[in-house]
């Protein structure tokens, strides 16, 4: 990120903050500017990205993941609806990955169901600190559901965000990535399986890549 000159970055584990601490470190070193995030998992299974915007908004993730892995049974968190009303202040919310509820009703076609999720969260965060995330990963229905999210977001009066859902640095990290899914998942690298990365496209892109990718959105 420092060498691409990019000013912050995020880290949004899944359902935790334990690379928090050296993740702070080695962003100041670099000269880049940490955000604390977190890919938090919901009670019906669908994912939401969380942003800490201050202090007070890492308190409140720290205790909804708590209260998440507490109340739920082991390696199985879960954080309901009332966990991240609870905590909501400090945070931003983006709608998330093709896990996400909405963007999992929009590529269903159910663009009323998207709407009225999408409308709990503003309802949560008000419309400045919720947005609706754009990725572009080169997958099937990218284009449509892209442009229904824009097509929601202006209906609901919210931003939107174009994002890098980065889980590899380059595209030359990609097989790696795909073995050490295979061991996560427990499945042989000849078997198929959704929580396999589909392509090489989940890298750290340059700044003029995302332009590119998102010229339909400038």
């Amino acid at each position: 990120a420092a060498e691409l000159d990019m000013p912050a970055l995020a880290l949004t584990d899944h359902d935790n903050l334990c690379g928090a601490v050296k993740f702070n470190a080695q962003a100041r070193k670099a000269g880049i500017k940490p955000i604390q995030g977190v890919e938090v998992t919901l009670d019906n299974g669908h994912h939401l990205t969380l942003l800490a915007r201050n202090p007070e908004g890492y308190r409140n993730l720290c205790r909804m993941l708590t209260a998440a892995h507490l109340k739920n049974p082991r390696r199985h968190p879960r954080v309901s609806l009332g966990n991240l009303r609870d905590h909501a202040g400090g945070l931003i919310a983006l709608s998330g990955c093709r896990k996400g509820e909405i963007p999992h009703c929009l590529l269903l076609g159910n663009y009323e169901e998207a709407y009225r999720v999408a409308s709990i969260y503003l309802g949560i965060w008000g419309p400045q600190d919720f947005y609706l995330e754009m990725q572009g990963s080169y997958l099937p229905g990218d284009i449509q559901l892209n442009a229904s999210l824009e097509q929601l977001a202006r209906q609901l009066g919210v931003g939107v965000v174009a994002s890098n859902n980065v889980h590899c640095a380059s595209p030359d990290d990609f097989k790696v990535h795909d073995v050490l899914s295979c061991v996560r998942a427990l499945v042989r690298v000849d078997d198929v399986n959704p929580d396999r990365p589909l392509n090489a496209e989940n890298y750290l892109k340059t700044s003029r890549e995302m332009e590119l990718l998102f010229k339909e959105y400038p």
